[in-house]
Parts: C-alpha cells; structure tokens; sequence
C-alpha cells in the first residue's frame, strides 16, 4: 500500500488543502507538507525536497494552479519520471480541463475527483494505492515468508533447542552462523488499470458533441442532438448534423469535448440533458458504443422558462454513473425566434437590408487577449472592428470620441465577465448604448464565458446573454 504522497496545491488553496491533509492523514497516509518550498521557488528538483520521498502525488486543480508555472513544472517532472499522480479538482470541471497546458495534457485521460467529496476520492485513493500506485513502487525489502523459516532437514538443526533464529540475528545459543540476508524479491507485474467498462481500451480518443438550437420560443419543440465518436469519424459527425439541420444549421450551436476518462468499446453510455424550465423527450438516452459514432435524439422545449432570458445547463454523458463528459447548453427563449440564418432572416437580407459593418467592443482591459482574439476574427470577415485601443487617436477626447464610435456602430459587443461587470467605464458605454440605440433592433450584443455568469444589471435584464465557454480557450 502506498504510505507516503506528496500533497501540491497552489499557495492560494491553502485552506482546502488542510482539509484534504486532513483526511489522508486519518485514512493512514503520510502526507508530506504540501507548502513546498522549492516548488514555490522553482527549485523542486533539489534532492532534499519531500517531493522525491513520495510514493505518490496528490495534487488539487484549480485556477490558481494551473497560472503557476511551478506547480506545472513539478507536474511535468511527475509524469517523465513516472511518479503517480492522483488529481483533484475544485472549481468548474469542464474549464479547468479546457484550460490545461499542453504539458498537462496527459491528466485529461485520468479521472478526476471533486475535493469537496472526499468519500469518492478517498475510496479511489484507497483502491489505487494498492494496485496501479503499487506497481510502480520498488519496495526496499519484501522477503517472502518462507524465507523466514529457517530449520533445515537434518537432524542436528529439528533437535535444536530454544527460539529458531531471525534474519540478521544469531540464535539464543550463539554457536550457529549469522544467516545470509535475504535479498529484496521483485513484485510481479501488475496489468495497468482498465478503462471504464467494455472489452478493450479505443485505439483512440472518444470524443462527445452536442447540437443544441441557440433560441426558443415558448412550448416550441425543437430538435437537440448529442453525439460519441472516435476522433476519425468526426467529419461524418459533422456532415451527419448538416444533412438534419439544413438550412437551420445557422440557428444550432456546437459544442465539442474530449471524454475525461477512458471509455471501452462496448461500454453503455446514457446522455442526459439538463436545462431549467426546460421538458426533454426522451428524458435520457444509451447507447453502445459498438460503432466509430452514435447519435442521440432529442426534442426540447420552454415549458416554465422565463422569456426574454437564456436558461443554462448542460449534456452529460455517463458511463454506469461515471461522468465522462459535461456539454455545457444555453438556449435563449424568446417570443419570437428569427436568427440571421433562418429563410425569414434571409429574405429581408435580399430585400435591401445590408449587413453589418461595424461592431464596437464594450470590455475590461482586464480580458484584452479575450476581445483581441475576436477581433481578429470579425476582421477577417470585412467587419470594421471598433475598440478604444486600436481607433482612438493620439490627443482625443477619449470619452467623445467613443460615445462617437457607439452612435456609428451597426452593433454593440459587450464582453460581460467579472471584470467587465465591475468596470465602470464598461457601465458608461452601455448606458449610453442603451439610451441611444434608436430604432436599430439587438443593438447590444452582450457575451459570457465564465461560470456562472457574472451578475448582470436589472437595466439589462432584458438582453440575452450569449454563453460561449471557448473564447478564453487559448
């Protein structure tokens, strides 16, 4: 059994993980200090440092950690040395994952614990310690019992009289020679850990899908789909989706993940759609994953969910109640569903209606690599991208020119996050957007990508509040 880990965490989950120490010490592990000095500094290859007297890591997850270029090193030095490495997680499973550096990438195939559930974990730990931990550990000393037995089969050794003689022990007579110290014995090789259910591990990477409509109407039922696949069948996904979408594949949304832990040929996978206010039929759906990809179909519709106001949950995919995947969904219901890529929207387009052209950028200078990858998108596209940074000139009256720059623009892009909700420049540019509008109809475009969505102003209630969870995806 595995007894000594090596507990890392960031400086910041200091507290969470006095609990998780906590916990390991009272099942009967060793926890070496998880406040590691050389760590912190960056030096953790020093031969002193505890790291290297753990039989394992037990490591928690979160933001914090993975903005600390340390802590991934000690990781990366885990996994090329070949140290076990247990994770735990607190904060938003499915971000946490997105935001893994490529170094850490190797962790995504693991199965990860929630912190704050220590049962699961500990149970986990347990079972891990004695195999897969286990297998990798050189044990100093592991002497079979025979070789304890030291009698021989002559007669001068079984009429010996007193206690029979230890290892490394001359026996109570003192005339019999000190025996020969048995040499450490080789544990045999254990099979790796099996993947989850089925007869044998995928050759490559499952992936899961999901197509959801981007709008509802009330009591409408519109079709939602998810998908598993291995990662060569993803163009026949996709042109699956477009043949039974069509024209409509405008008004869907596609959200893609990778599975979070291994998933066999042959496992049952049920999918089960959340979203408040929202009816499914089926209510769930499984499936074999006998084939490189499956579909499940769904309809859904807002049966209690407030209108004028997007509703946020998730798909998720499970294996005999292990979670291998959360697709997160959000669908805004409105009175009347018309997206630019319905025949409606179509039609008024080739009657007259021109475009867009220019979209200004409402943000916080806090999430500028955010609002700069978009731009360079919408420029690619012919739109004129108006933002404080690359249109302002030098010498301006910063604030009239960019009330200036809100009255020209076809649309108003606000970035809405924690930081841009505590900004009050941020909150001057859409007041003035939202006194000012005129006639020009969703003026005010405002976006999210954290969870769960910073709180948003009673004045802009009204608004949907589009969630794309990949635009801090870098």
């Amino acid at each position: 059994m595995t007894n000594r880990l090596f507990l890392h965490c960031a400086d910041a989950d200091r507290q969470m993980a006095d609990q998780i120490k906590r916990e390991l010490v009272t099942a009967g592990f060793m926890v070496d200090p998880y406040i590691n000095p050389f760590a912190v500094v960056g030096i953790y290859m020093a031969p002193e440092s505890p790291y290297y007297g753990a039989d394992a890591v037990v490591v928690l997850l979160s933001d914090h950690l993975l903005k600390d270029e340390a802590a991934i090193a000690l990781l990366k030095n885990a996994a090329d040395t070949g140290k076990p490495i247990f994770p735990l997680y607190t904060g938003n499973l499915l971000q946490l994952q997105i935001k893994l550096p490529d170094e850490l990438q190797y962790l995504a195939g693991q199965a990860w614990y929630e912190a704050a559930d220590a049962p699961s974990w500990l149970s986990a730990l347990l079972s891990e310690s004695e195999d897969s931990f286990a297998d990798r550990i050189t044990t100093a000393r592991d002497i079979p019992d025979e070789l304890w037995n030291l009698s021989g089969t002559d007669d001068e050794s079984t009429s010996m009289v007193g206690p029979i003689a230890s290892p490394g022990m001359s026996s109570s007579g003192g005339d019999n020679p000190k025996p020969a110290e048995p040499q450490p014995q080789p544990r045999p090789q254990q099979p790796p850990p099996s993947p989850i259910v089925g007869a044998e591990s995928p050759s490559e990477p499952i992936l899961f899908s999901s197509y959801s409509p981007k709008e509802a109407a009330p009591n409408a039922w519109l079709a939602l789909y998810g998908y598993v696949y291995r990662h060569s069948a993803s163009a026949l996904v996709a042109a699956d989706a477009d043949a039974l979408l069509g024209e409509k594949a405008g008004d869907y949304r596609e959200i893609e993940q990778p599975a979070v832990a291994p998933v066999s040929e042959g496992a049952l996978i049920t999918a089960t759609p959340t979203l408040p206010g929202f009816q499914f039929n089926p209510p769930s759906a499984s499936i074999m994953l006998l084939e490189d990809w499956h579909r499940f179909d769904f309809k859904l519709r807002a049966a209690t969910a407030p209108v004028n106001q997007a509703a946020n949950g998730k798909m998720t995919f499970s294996v005999e109640g292990v979670i291998v995947a959360d697709i997160p969904l959000s669908v805004f219901v409105s009175p009347q569903t018309q997206r630019a890529g319905s025949a409606a929207s179509a039609g008024q387009l080739s009657a007259g209606v021109s475009p867009y052209r220019a979209v200004f950028c409402s943000y916080s200078h806090k999430d500028t690599a955010i609002v700069e990858r978009v731009e360079r998108a919408i420029k690619l596209l012919g739109y004129t991208y108006l933002r404080d940074a690359t249109t302002l000139r030098s010498g301006e009256d910063w604030n009239a020119a960019l009330m200036k720059m809100i009255d020209q623009a076809d649309i108003f892009q606000l970035f809405w996050s924690s930081n841009s909700s505590q900004s009050k420049y941020v909150r001057q540019e859409w007041e003035y957007a939202l006194k000012n509008k005129g006639s020009k109809a969703n003026f005010i475009r405002p976006v999210y990508w954290e969870e769960p969505m910073p709180n948003v102003p009673d004045e802009l209630g009204m608004l949907h509040f589009e969630f794309e969870p990949t635009l801090d995806d870098f």
